[in-house]
């Protein structure tokens, strides 16, 4: 079986990972997989309410204060959609919810290094190579290995390490909860 490398593999396809596939897209040499175990990108489901509005501003989006000229940020996604004016005109810089999750699903079909319906069944540091293994469960039902130099875990908001990680050095680990 041949393994795949990676520099970065992404566990999770939030805002955070999808915000890190997009500024890595294009990075000459960078390797970069974002994996997740649903079939699609649901971004909050159960607060679609209505015109539920984000708490943030436009600018707020996946690319904007890293590179406000990304090609995948809020306004480069208005523009494509053909929203830009009415956005502009309805004088709340505060997308909805559903126009962000919209957003959202337009910035992954955009970029090939997300892969959903892909389960990260087990992660473990390989110290005699240096970097990680990772078993992935595919759409198919197929069991792949894949390594990475680095492994990001976007899992949500509650801080949890899987006790197969739960050994490494705190300077491997950090947790943005």
């Amino acid at each position: 079986m041949t393994e795949t490398e990676y520099d970065v593999v992404a566990v999770g396809c939030g805002p955070f990972n999808l915000g890190l596939a997009a500024l890595a897209d294009g990075v000459d040499d960078l390797r970069v997989a974002v994996f997740d175990r649903a079939p699609e990108l649901r971004w909050h489901p159960g607060v679609m309410f209505g015109d539920a509005m984000l708490q943030v501003n436009f600018l707020a989006d996946l690319v904007t204060l890293v590179d406000p000229t990304h090609r995948l940020s809020f306004l480069a996604y208005l523009r494509e959609a053909d929203r830009l004016f009415p956005f502009y005109v309805r004088e709340q810089f505060h997308p909805t919810r559903r126009e962000y999750e919209d957003y959202l699903r337009w910035a992954v079909s955009e970029l090939p290094s997300v892969q959903f319906g892909h389960d990260v069944a087990s992660v473990a540091w390989d110290a005699a190579a240096g970097c990680f293994r990772l078993e992935v469960v595919d759409p198919d039902g197929a069991t792949v290995t894949v390594s990475a130099g680095d492994v990001v875990l976007g899992i949500g908001t509650e801080p949890f390490v899987p006790s197969a990680l739960a050994g490494l050095p705190d300077e491997r680990l950090l947790h943005s909860s």
